[in-house]
C-alpha cells in the first residue's frame, strides 16, 4: 500500500481554499491532513460564481487561495477560437477578490494537480464519487500543501532564425 498522508511533512498547514474554476466550479477547504469541506456547482455566469466564491471566503476565512491556472496550450488554440473565455474571466474575478481581501493567491497549472491520482485520493479518504471538479480542487489543495507553489517552468519562446522582421 502507498504512503499515508499523515506520514508526510507538508510545506503548509494553512487553511487553503482551492478552486477548480470553470462552467462547473469545484471547491476544497483543506488544512493538512484534513479536508474541511468540498463542493461543486454550475457556474455559467461569472458574476454569480464570483459572489459564491466570496461567500465561501467570508464564511470559512481561508489563509490562502489556490486556483487552477488557465493556459491555452498550442493544441487547444483552434478549440478556443471564438470562446468567451469564461474560466479566464472567473479566475480574474477570484484574483480581484483575493487582492481586495489581501489574501495570498497561488495559481497552479493543472498538471501539478493531475499528478495526484484518484487512487491516492481514495487511499487518503479524500475522494468524492461523482464530483470530478471537487476532486480536482482537492488535488490542487493537496498539491499546494505538500509541495508549495508551482515551480513548473513554461517552455521558452522560439527565437527567429534570422534577425529579419516578420513580413506584414
Amino acid at each position: 500500500m502507498g504512503m499515508q498522508l499523515d506520514s508526510i511533512e507538508p510545506v503548509s498547514k494553512e487553511l487553503v481554499l482551492a478552486i477548480d474554476p470553470g462552467v462547473t466550479t469545484g471547491f476544497a477547504l483543506f488544512q493538512f491532513p484534513h479536508l474541511r469541506g468540498h463542493a461543486q456547482f454550475r457556474s455559467t455566469l461569472v458574476p454569480s460564481a464570483a459572489r459564491r466564491v466570496r461567500l465561501v471566503i467570508d464564511k470559512y476565512q481561508p489563509q490562502h487561495i489556490v486556483v487552477e491556472e488557465y493556459v491555452i496550450y498550442p493544441w487547444m488554440v483552434r478549440q478556443q477560437s471564438w470562446s468567451s473565455l469564461h474560466t479566464v474571466r472567473l479566475i480574474g474575478a477570484i484574483e480581484l477578490i483575493a487582492a481586495d481581501l489581501k489574501l495570498p493567491l497561488t495559481k497552479q497549472q493543472a498538471l501539478k494537480a493531475k499528478n495526484i491520482k484518484d487512487k491516492s485520493l481514495k487511499q487518503w479518504n479524500l475522494y468524492k464519487p461523482g464530483k470530478p471538479h471537487a476532486n480536482d480542487a482537492i488535488r490542487h489543495a493537496v498539491a499546494y500543501t505538500l509541495f508549495g507553489p508551482s515551480r513548473i517552468k513554461r517552455p521558452a519562446r522560439r527565437k527567429r532564425r534570422n534577425n529579419a522582421r516578420p513580413s506584414r
